[in-house]
């Protein structure tokens, strides 16, 4: 983060009350840096489609755009609010189910479209006829190269519901350069989170080797998506590697950057993760069964993933005093942080050492900025926070208003 600690509690600790217990904060200088680490590490001419599902608040995808970023959607919703903010040569589309509907919209609107499987080739076929002229459509693959550290996230072992598998299916790929001529391009995203550097190179050397193969038979290449799933630093202190993964393509793979074909990237989480921060008070500490318990705002309904792999997810959590002044790390102790949700599962933290925490403390919660608020649960209808976006020297700006009790009954109507 480009604040501190006591910057970002200080600036969050007005902001909360009971009506608002809880509010995220984006770190708009961390969000550009990041972006401009990304751009400045590949080739100019190099797509950055940035996935809308990470982080789809409008405001920081306008962020990315002003970048020179381009964007990937990977629902009808998430191409229309494409469509709406960047250039259609900038916009991804992919989704392993697509309809029909779904599919004429995408041709029609003249984005790129990436089809998940073979048959979904025969479909686009029947359909590109009133696609707008010279589509750009490649093909989603599986390298099968194993899982990732988090089986959940993976997409690059041998069954998974993602692209076609290339240990079975690698001559009907190549083969489906020669039936449909306006299969041009070839997708590859081996997994998000859970995956290093050596794996990711792995996964775009498989790309490299297929794409020869194609040319080889004939086919032509008009772009290579090789994906996202930077690995990014659990305690948000760090930005993302892009510099070393780029260094690590030109020396390993260099075939991606020569050639006349459009290079693609999907990053995500690297992009947003360590820009968000949640702030939320204490309303409650308890003891029971031999553990204390801290009771907060923040719990599945904004983490689902941390709930259910707390391994695999996990945050930094900062006590602070009620006015955002980080506590002293001593007297530590291990404590449950809980959320609000109706079950047992709900906890954001299991035996965390921690400082003394009371009623009317506040919780800092790290690398909340990607997979969190776009995953939210309307499990028990809770109202999802206000977020706005901080920097140095800079009041406080609204990205987004905290959801009122009748929006939310509105949702179920």
């Amino acid at each position: 983060m480009t604040l501190s600690m006591t910057d970002l509690g200080r600036t969050a600790a007005p902001l909360l009350s009971d009506d608002e217990p809880m509010v995220l904060l984006v770190d708009l200088p961390m969000l550009r840096g990041n972006l401009a680490g990304l751009v400045e590490a590949f080739p100019p001419a190099t797509l950055h489609a940035v996935a809308l599902k990470a982080s789809p608040l409008l405001g920081l995808v306008d962020e990315v755009v002003r970048a020179g970023c381009g964007l990937e959607a990977a629902s009808p919703t998430e191409l229309e609010m494409a469509l709406s903010r960047a250039d259609k040569s900038k916009i991804v589309f992919d989704s392993p189910v697509k309809t029909d509907t779904d599919l004429k919209r995408a041709l029609a609107s003249g984005v790129t479209i990436n089809a998940d499987n073979l048959a979904e080739l025969a479909r686009i076929d029947s359909l590109i006829g009133s696609a707008a002229p010279n589509p750009r459509i490649g093909l989603r693959v599986n390298p099968v190269l194993g899982m990732g550290g988090i089986a959940a996230t993976s997409t690059a072992y041998a069954g998974s519901k993602f692209g076609v598998c290339l240990t079975t299916h690698r001559a009907e790929v190549v083969q489906s350069f020669q039936r449909y001529p306006w299969l041009t391009g070839l997708h590859s995203h081996i997994g998000s989170g859970g995956c290093g550097l050596d794996m990711l190179v792995e996964g775009v050397r498989a790309l490299d080797e297929l794409a020869s193969e194609v040319r080889s038979a004939g086919g032509h290449l008009g772009h290579l998506d090789i994906g996202g799933g930077i690995p990014v630093d659990g305690t948000g202190s760090s930005a993302p590697v892009y510099a070393d993964y780029a260094a690590r393509l030109r020396r390993e793979v260099p075939g991606i950057f020569e050639g006349d074909h459009l290079l693609i990237t999907e990053m995500g989480r690297s992009i947003h993760a360590n820009t968000g921060v949640a702030v939320t008070r204490v309303e409650g500490v308890k003891s029971t069964g031999g553990r204390q318990i801290a009771l907060a705002h923040v719990g599945a309904d904004l983490l689902l993933r941390t709930a259910y792999a707390p391994d695999d997810w996990r945050h930094e959590i900062t006590v602070l005093t009620p006015d955002g002044v980080p506590k002293e790390l001593t007297d530590l102790t291990p404590w449950d942080v809980a959320g609000p949700l109706c079950f047992s599962g709900d906890l954001i933290a299991r035996a965390r050492p921690l400082p003394p925490i009371e009623r009317g403390d506040l919780l800092l919660v790290s690398q909340v900025g990607a997979y969190t608020l776009s995953m939210w649960s309307r499990y028990n209808s809770r109202r999802s926070p206000r977020v706005m976006g901080v920097q140095p020297g800079l009041p406080p700006v609204g990205l987004r208003h905290r959801e009122t009790h009748d929006e939310v009954v509105s949702f179920w109507k």
